[in-house]
């Protein structure tokens, strides 16, 4: 359905979805601009390898690691709000929050929670 569209529509279709309904709102003019100027064949090239339709089930292989896995959505972002609970009962090393006033762009829509969130969660070692 996006295939035939140009950048600023696809841009103002992908934004009024409601996952992104808080990015959109903290979205300044400046970035909006910056995103419709980049090379929008190349960007549909990676969202399209990128889509979820087209990765393979990794759960399985996921399993085989000991590497924690720590999965971060926005309460907004409905579809992977429940992804985690299914993942979290799947994955033997996953861990998942889901940040209050937050949607798919948890960094963006609420950063000051994600920045909480990362100095709660995530250690640096040398």
């Amino acid at each position: 359905r996006i295939k035939n569209l140009n950048s600023t529509e696809f841009l103002s279709y992908w934004y009024n979805q409601s996952l992104f309904s808080l990015t959109k709102k903290s979205l300044k003019d400046k970035e909006y601009k910056k995103k419709v100027c980049l090379d929008f064949e190349l960007c549909k090239k990676i969202m399209y390898s990128c889509h979820v339709s087209s990765q393979a089930y990794f759960v399985d292989i996921l399993n085989t690691h000991s590497i924690p896995i720590y999965f971060v959505t926005g309460e907004k972002d409905i579809k992977y709000s429940n992804h985690a609970t299914l993942l979290a009962a799947k994955l033997h090393l996953f861990t998942y929050s889901i940040i209050k006033n937050a949607d798919h762009n948890v960094h963006s829509s609420n950063e000051a929670a994600f920045k909480k969130w990362l100095i709660q969660n995530i250690s640096y070692t040398k």
